[in-house]
């Protein structure tokens, strides 16, 4: 039985190294449907037990050069199975390949350790219960830890340089934990195997800590960062309101002298001509006065900018809005939730080829309890959703899609619900905030 403490079954080593590709695959992207990925599934641990299966029979540099194609394995698993580019797959692959070796290193260890000890444990039935136990205590801990930042790694984009670094620290893992079975004389031999396999086990749980403060110390700098465009954001677009205003007091004052300047000349022209022009202007300035005043200074305020951009984009813009239901909401989160709406609608309809069809309807109204906020606008394009989120289209995914992400932060801040959906190239993006004079959460000062 001692003997048998150097070499572990080469099916508990693919089954360790097949678990741990599922775990670290369990927050990302999904490839495909479900039967889809049982059947690659249940492919890929075939060829994993296969693979091993034909290595076992090595040992020493041969059979750790040879491990090289089974991590390759692994890493081509998960970017079948999940929607990873080269990067993610590096990184999330060291990570399942260091997880899957310590697991059948521990299992294996505790396992002998116990079945020296006791004849109980000297039984197939005794060892596949035992080892299945580890292996699932150990993925399950691991599912666990990950849980927390599930919805975080789904939306984590991994550079070149933190995957090569990921690999480097895998490799230099890895061959820790090799040395200690080799016959050269290093400071990290063994005197017997007991010795060898703590050395190679204690090795791979330092990895394995390693790799997962890393991933945590990612995401955390990914929350961070999030928050920061998000706070810039929010500053921009109060900042872009009280420019607005501004400038729309300034041509109030225009138009307010220009009225009289109008009624002046009537009152010295008499040809047709001339008080037909006459009659085009001041009806002009009518419909300025009279357009944007849904009740809510703020909300006239972006209406009325986003208004002037239309008109220069060739851009329908139309509103029927109760500005008053908003009373409740913060001025930035007005500015905010308004602005980025009306930017995103804007930018999807300046890319609609036919004029006629560059419509942006905007409501706001009371429903039931509830204020509604619907803007439509058309798109062109295939609509690419994520957790019920349209993904970016622009090549500059890292900086770009924060529009959506603000108004879900404001909605949710407020009770609220989201839903987008498109359908016929019609874009429509729904929010059902309860009516109330005052948040339930706390407060948003527009910071």
């Amino acid at each position: 039985m001692r003997e048998q403490l150097q070499n572990i079954p080469f099916y508990w080593t693919a089954l360790a190294h097949f678990l741990a590709c599922m775990v670290m695959l369990y927050p990302l992207p999904e490839r495909g449907g479900r039967k889809y990925r049982g059947g690659m599934a249940a492919f890929f641990l075939a060829a994993m037990l296969g693979y091993m299966a034909v290595t076992e029979p090595q040992n020493g540099i041969r059979f750790n050069i040879l491990m090289i194609g089974f991590a390759v394995l692994n890493g081509l698993m998960m970017s079948v199975l999940g929607k990873l580019n080269l990067s993610m797959m590096l990184y999330y692959g060291t990570r399942a390949f260091i997880l899957g070796g310590f697991t059948c290193s521990l299992g294996w260890q505790l396992y002998i350790f116990l079945a020296i000890r006791f004849s109980t444990f000297q039984t197939g039935i005794a060892e596949g219960i035992f080892i299945g136990f580890i292996y699932l205590l150990v993925c399950g801990t691991a599912i666990i830890i990950e849980r927390p930042r599930r919805e975080i790694t789904r939306e984590l984009s991994v550079s070149l340089h933190v995957a090569v670094s990921t690999l480097i620290i895998g490799i230099l893992v890895y061959i820790l934990s090799s040395l200690s079975f080799t016959s050269l004389d290093t400071p990290f031999g063994a005197s017997t195997y007991a010795e060898a396999f703590n050395i190679r086990t204690l090795a791979y749980l330092s990895g394995v800590t390693m790799l997962l403060s890393m991933h945590i110390l990612l995401c955390g700098y990914y929350v961070e960062r999030e928050r920061d465009m998000l706070s810039q954001m929010l500053d921009m677009q109060i900042n872009n309101v009280r420019l607005s205003q501004e400038s729309i007091e300034l041509v109030n004052r225009k138009y307010h002298d220009l009225k009289h300047q109008i009624a002046l000349l009537r009152s010295e022209v008499g040809k047709e001509q001339k008080l037909a022009f006459l009659d085009q202007m001041e009806a002009e300035i009518k419909i300025y006065e009279s357009q944007n005043k849904t009740g809510n200074p703020v909300l006239d305020t972006i209406l009325t900018t986003k208004g002037m951009l239309c008109g220069k984009e060739g851009i329908t813009l139309t509103c029927v809005a109760d500005g008053k239901a908003l009373s409740f909401l913060s001025v930035g989160d007005v500015s905010a939730l308004f602005g980025n709406a009306l930017d995103n609608a804007i930018e999807a309809a300046r890319q609609v080829p036919e004029a006629a069809n560059r419509r942006i309807h905007l409501t706001v109204s009371r429903r039931k309890g509830f204020i509604l906020i619907l803007v439509e606008n058309p798109y062109i394009g295939k609509l690419s959703m994520r957790e019920n989120i349209p993904r970016t289209t622009k090549e500059d995914k890292g900086n770009h899609g924060y529009g959506i992400k603000s108004i879900l932060s404001i909605v949710k801040r407020y009770d609220g619900s989201m839903t987008i959906s498109g359908e016929e190239g019609l874009f429509e993006l729904r929010i059902l905030i309860p009516d109330r004079k005052m948040p339930a959460k706390e407060e948003s000062d527009g910071k």
